[in-house]
């Protein structure tokens, strides 16, 4: 659709397609991406369920994460093939999170499991259930999924 609109709009006009999305104000023609927005609509469903749960589809999500709190989901949490409308959802709103975590202070309140803003080791691995061991994480989930980057700090000093 993106590539359809984009040759409708560039039809009649000498500018380049770098240019259809840049706000006016900036020397563009202000289009939308059509697909960032289609990812923002399907975040504005994550809200929607997490400030009323009130349908079947809603009352699904939240129990994909063990404590209910919808903020946390992540992509693993839910089978692509199993629920793939709740999956697109989810996977819009994990970018999202990514996303919002490297602007500006935002990585200190974000959180660090599966964020892939956070990453350790010589090959930049994420934070997963492989660093915890399987075992270890089954039990401590809920408390290993609240960790935000500034719980592993006392001050100014890293905790051990």
């Amino acid at each position: 659709m993106e590539k359809i609109i984009e040759k409708f709009v560039l039809k009649s006009l000498n500018v380049a397609i770098s240019r259809l999305y840049i706000p006016p104000n900036k020397g563009g023609l202000g289009l939308i991406r059509l697909s960032s927005y289609l990812k923002a609509q399907k975040c504005s469903w994550i809200k929607r369920a997490h400030f009323k749960c009130i349908d079947n589809w809603r009352i699904d999500l939240k129990t994909l994460v063990s404590d209910g709190d919808i903020t946390k989901i992540w992509f693993f949490d839910i089978e692509k093939n199993a629920h793939p409308i709740l999956f697109g959802f989810i996977s819009s709103f994990t970018d999202l999170i990514a996303s919002h975590s490297k602007i500006g202070g935002n990585y200190r309140e974000a959180f660090i499991f599966e964020n892939p803003a956070f990453t350790y080791g010589e090959e930049n691995r994420i934070v997963d259930k492989i660093l915890f061991g399987h075992g270890f994480y089954e039990e401590y989930s809920v408390k290993i999924r609240d960790i935000r980057l500034i719980d592993c700090y006392n001050d100014e000093n890293f905790k051990t």
